[in-house]
């Protein structure tokens, strides 16, 4: 159900639809305007170097202008282009968004997702260039994101951004504080499986409620939805993502769609519900689940214990550097899985009403696929900033100025990175190796055109945002009944029958053109 989806968009976000865009969409043909990356030349006048916004989701730096500023020679000289970064934390990303985008204000780049920025929304409003004219003429961006990554972010066969290239497959990942694993004595490699999460996780958390006060949300549940064996369908419009209305069994061949409120056929679904409520009423989730929109605030200030998340190899030492004062213990839960629209949570797209749109795909492919460039942008100033462990190991100095390392996964290809302490030398390996072994969903390359169902999603939607968290709010158990009683009622009035068939529809002759 949609609020199975809605509880995970609170934990990551501020929920908010975007604001309207410029609809002059331009033309992505263009003139060749290769800078010096290729060409290898250096600029020969820096004054004459278009210079391009780029808006992304992260902490300002103390020692941002000073690399930036040593990067933006670098770039002048490789790629013809200078980036002006703008960094909004990730709390006030989409509301600072919406409201950039409602007001016309002027940019190039910017950081979109299917939950933050949220794409559909922006390519539903025409606020996105389509890139596919763009992206052609940048063969070393092809080759680092190649088409079988780049489709997710089509829509009626057109580019809209450049998903970044970092861990794909989805594997649920559970992490726990260090600390609070050897004080309780807890053996997080005992969850293999989501039963095992479900069945064992909550003798820990029981403790950390009973005698920890200022761990002030035991548990985060970002990803608690991916515990059941379901693909949410996107059906993403105008009016924002929608990923829980219509499943499919993951590995089923007949691709039969099923309704979220179907509790006959998808029991898992209320059961997941269920599970909601009842962890909000043992405290797993803490007593202020206004809390739960700001993520990053609440563990750098170590007031989490435990957090379901996206597995991936090296996690431990990511999270260090990006909550100091902390240690990590990550178990893989479950397996990795390739779904329909994996790769769409990180994406760069291009403003419609960029001055420049040459400059911007020249800025973004330099970032993506040039190593030098990116690991200044991440770790900042060897020597000042960081020193080189070893050829593949990046060390932050102590009390540094200047550390982007945690959110290359905003920002590129992640597979340039430096490696950070700790981190396996086999780390992007493994995780390529993820990417390459995962169960590949059997819609991959399948979307849907929302148009047909634009009115009920809109409905559907609205329903949502009426009901958001209900199972986090319910006083008991028969008020939490009655509310999603109500909930599913009003879904059924609001059409999702009609969401689901049609969404079959368009399934099924997708279907009839394979191995043609």
């Amino acid at each position: 159900m949609k609020k199975v989806i809605s509880l995970i968009l609170a934990v990551l976000m501020l929920a908010s639809v975007l604001g309207g865009c410029g609809k002059n969409v331009k033309d992505s043909k263009v003139t060749d305007t290769k800078g010096a990356a290729e060409t290898g030349e250096k600029a020969k006048d820096d004054s004459t170097v278009p210079t391009v916004i780029w808006y992304f989701p992260s902490d300002q730096q103390a020692d941002q202008d000073q690399v930036w500023e040593d990067m933006n020679k670098k770039l002048a000289a490789k790629a013809n282009v200078k980036i002006d970064f703008r960094p909004i934390p990730m709390g006030e990303f989409d509301d600072k968004m919406k409201l950039i985008s409602s007001s016309g204000e002027d940019y190039d780049l910017a950081f979109t997702a299917n939950w933050l920025n949220n794409f559909y929304d922006n390519v539903g409003r025409e606020a996105f260039l389509p890139l596919d004219d763009l992206y052609e003429k940048h063969p070393e961006l092809k080759e680092q994101c190649p088409e079988w990554l780049s489709n997710v972010a089509k829509s009626n066969g057109k580019l809209y951004a450049i998903p970044n290239m970092q861990i794909v497959a989805t594997q649920l990942g559970l992490v726990i504080r260090k600390d609070l694993v050897e004080k309780y004595n807890f053996d997080p490699s005992t969850i293999k499986t989501t039963d095992d999460l479900i069945n064992k996780l909550p003798a820990f958390l029981d403790k950390i409620v009973a005698n920890e006060p200022e761990i002030r949300v035991p548990f985060l549940p970002q990803q608690l939805w991916g515990i059941w064996d379901y693909e949410g369908i996107s059906t993403g419009t105008a009016s924002g993502s929608a990923y829980g209305y219509a499943y499919i069994k993951k590995g089923d061949t007949n691709m039969k769609v099923i309704s979220s409120d179907d509790f006959a056929a998808f029991p898992e679904n209320k059961a997941y519900s269920q599970l909601q409520f009842d962890w909000a009423q043992k405290g797993y989730f803490g007593n202020d689940i206004t809390l739960l929109t700001d993520v990053d605030k609440l563990q750098t200030a170590g007031q989490v214990a435990a957090v379901l998340n996206i597995y991936k190899p090296g996690n431990d030492a990511s999270l260090a550097v990006k909550y100091p004062g902390y240690e990590f213990v990550t178990v893989p839960v479950g397996t990795a899985y390739t779904s329909s629209s994996s790769g769409g949570a990180c994406m760069t797209a291009i403003n419609v009403n960029s001055k420049n749109p040459e400059a911007a795909m020249n800025a973004l492919a330099a970032v993506y696929t040039d190593k030098e460039i990116f690991n200044e942008l991440l770790f900042g100033l060897p020597g000042t900033h960081y020193n080189m462990a070893d050829e593949t190991h990046a060390e932050p100095v102590a009390n540094t100025k200047y550390n982007l390392s945690a959110y290359a996964w905003v920002l590129g290809n992640q597979f340039n990175s430096y490696l950070l302490p700790g981190q396996d030398d086999n780390t992007w390996t493994e995780t390529e190796k993820m990417n390459n072994d995962a169960e590949i969903s059997v819609l991959r390359g399948f979307t849907v055109d929302p148009t047909p169902i634009q009115s009920q999603l809109a409905q559907l939607n609205a329903v949502a945002k009426e009901y958001d968290k209900f199972e986090l709010l319910a006083k008991d158990q028969a008020s939490y009944e009655k509310v999603l009683a109500e909930k599913v009622e009003k879904d059924k009035k609001a059409g999702i029958d009609d969401v689901v068939a049609e969404v079959q529809r368009q399934i099924d002759a997708w279907k009839s053109t394979l191995n043609k």
